[in-house]
């Protein structure tokens, strides 16, 4: 019975963990370069057995499976729900066409490489303006990154051609990196459109990026999809509420009858 209290707060939180997934997207819907979020579920037990099967946990995974019967009580009725992973869907979005001299649309693989006082970004929002420094940059004045590794200073009335060449003055004054990952669920969602590598998506330059001049990459997210996604969440929530509620009353009054018999 204790073990149904654990389950249903496992899903509550999970279903609380999917709204804000499609929340978030339904927030980004009309974003340059997003790319949508999914949540991934997972059954709670076994995914705590696999994390603990480190060095020194040997005692521990074989109380879970068998002292307390991992295989038999868990395994047999469900341990909840827990989100494992919330990582970008891979996925190209719709080409649309801009005024912006300097717009870039990904219509392949790879992102724009953004630094930050944080550090290097990775993005493929192409919304690219030029910063009180004179320098290529996106809409929050982050320098974009050039093959040359560095920030790619331009001028007024600086242009950029299909490859990421960017002109100024009739001139090729720089080209924008893009860059793979060969682990993409790796990368880490941040504020602003960003994307994190936090050591482990295998960041490689991309030699021969697809780039389109004057035009943004906006996100394929479908407003009746989202909202059925958001609908099924909150039933999922409601639902282990319920459970929850049930199986509360179902302790309190087995508690009450012990203590009834003892007396």
């Amino acid at each position: 019975m204790v073990q149904g209290l654990y389950t249903a707060a496992s899903g509550m939180r999970a279903a609380s963990m999917q709204e804000e997934v499609v929340a978030r997207n339904l927030a980004n819907i009309d974003t340059p370069g997003y790319q949508p979020l999914q949540a991934q579920v997972s059954e709670f037990a076994p995914m705590m057995v696999t994390a603990m099967q480190g060095p020194g946990t040997a005692g521990i995974v074989q109380l879970l499976s068998g002292g307390y019967s991992y295989a038999g009580t868990v395994g047999a009725t469900g341990g909840g729900d827990v989100i494992t992973q919330t990582p970008s869907l891979q996925q190209n979005g719709i080409i649309d066409a801009v005024s912006n001299p300097l717009a870039a649309a990904l219509t392949g693989s790879g992102y724009f490489e953004v630094q930050t006082p944080q550090g290097p970004r990775y993005t493929r929002d192409g919304s690219f303006t030029i910063n009180a420094k004179g320098q290529l940059a996106t809409s929050a004045g982050d320098p974009v990154v050039g093959t040359n590794g560095g920030p790619i200073t331009v001028q007024a009335g600086a242009v950029l051609r299909d490859g990421g060449a960017v002109v100024a003055g009739g001139k090729v004054v720089g080209h924008l990196r893009v860059v793979t990952a060969r682990a993409p669920n790796n990368l880490v969602p941040m504020n602003g459109g960003l994307l994190y590598d936090p050591g482990n998506a295998g960041i490689t330059n991309l030699a021969r990026p697809a780039i389109q001049a004057g035009a943004l990459e906006m996100p394929q997210l479908g407003m009746s999809t989202m909202m059925t996604n958001l609908i099924e969440a909150e039933r999922a929530y409601q639902s282990s509420q319920s459970m929850l509620m049930t199986t509360d009353q179902t302790v309190n009054a087995a508690i009450t009858q012990v203590g009834r018999g003892l007396a």
